[in-house]
């Protein structure tokens, strides 16, 4: 890790997993034992918590954590061609090591990328 680095845990980058806040879809970019990365065309708060319903593959099931961070990264034009603000923001975790324990993701390469695996 670098030294400014202020992960404590790496990353692993997730394949096709949403997630969802009431009106607010989403993507995963990538998660840790600590907290996640999501894209989305709406601004979160920063300091702010919030439950988001995950998907992985069949799989569901709630994480909630606090706004660590939340940047404007570009814009997308959608499908009818309207400018979309696309925002990427990371979440702390309230419970982290209990959502890969609990939920049985420990090197399940059917969500992370091949290169990157949770020790047991």
């Amino acid at each position: 890790m670098n030294q400014g680095e202020k992960r404590q845990h790496p990353r692993l980058t997730l394949r096709h997993t949403s997630i969802r806040n009431g009106l607010l879809v989403g993507r995963v970019i990538n998660m840790s034992l600590g907290g996640l990365a999501l894209e989305s065309t709406s601004g979160l708060r920063t300091g702010s918590h919030h439950a988001f319903r995950m998907a992985l593959g069949e799989r569901s099931f709630t994480v909630e954590g606090e706004v660590r961070w939340c940047r404007l990264t570009r814009t997308a034009r959608s499908r009818s061609g309207e400018v979309l603000p696309i925002f990427r923001a990371g979440l702390a975790l309230n419970r982290p090591l209990a959502l890969f324990a609990e939920r049985g993701l420990q090197n399940s390469g059917e969500w992370f990328d091949p290169e990157f695996r949770v020790s047991r």
